[in-house]
């Protein structure tokens, strides 16, 4: 019993050694749990302005890259943002707690109800959302409930981020435990499981430092 204990205790540090020299590896294995995780439990919308975001998604998705005056999305958007955010917003309440009914609600409208609004206007660059755009995309052509998109929407660019503070932690020649801290800063990695700029931007400043670095 003993032989077998030890075989196993070499074999665990053997993997912990082994992770240790990966940095770029464990940050991704933590990063995605966290991303992931986090976009899913967070209430829809609650994030740091996300409703505006999530438009300016929507935005590029039906083809517009640039705010305009013209630019009209389906009522559907809004009527869920009411359902699940606007009529009781629970940011910064402790003492509220968000119920789960108002998500199945919002997940019976179809993203086509046959009215349009005309959205808030969004000026953020259309880069920092590419990588939600083909999955919101895929969601409208679908006529899934914007509540579906907004998750997808999430994780897509969530995941992005991740990839990218991956590869600046690989690229980086030195100090990459450091880097592997600030990345998994628990504010930075909720504002990647989100819909914001915010997350895509600060992951390419990485990439860049990185680089810059190298």
């Amino acid at each position: 019993m003993n032989k077998k204990i030890r075989k196993l205790l070499r074999q665990a540090k053997d993997i912990i050694v082994g992770w240790s020299e990966k940095p770029h590896v464990v940050y991704a294995v933590i990063a995605t749990v966290g991303v992931v995780g986090f976009a899913l439990i967070t209430p829809p919308f609650q994030g740091p302005d996300e409703e505006s975001h999530y438009v300016r998604v929507q935005y590029i998705a039906n083809g517009q890259l640039f705010p305009s005056e013209s630019m009209e999305l389906p009522t559907s958007i809004v009527k869920v943002a009411y359902i699940t955010f606007y009529d009781k917003d629970i940011r910064g309440r402790t003492n509220q707690h968000y119920d789960l009914s108002r998500t199945k609600e919002a997940l019976k409208i179809p993203y086509h109800t046959g009215e349009t609004y005309k959205p808030v206007l969004v000026t953020y660059s259309p880069i920092l959302y590419l990588p939600a755009v083909p999955g919101v995309a895929l969601a409208n052509a679908l006529n899934l409930s914007p509540l579906i998109s907004l998750y997808i929407a999430r994780i897509s660019l969530g995941l992005v981020a991740v990839l990218l503070f991956f590869l600046s932690i690989k690229l980086i020649p030195n100090k990459k435990y450091l880097l592997v801290a600030v990345a998994l800063i628990p504010t930075l990695v909720f504002q990647q499981a989100v819909v914001n700029a915010d997350s895509i931007s600060y992951a390419l400043l990485a990439v860049f430092i990185a680089y810059i670095l190298n």
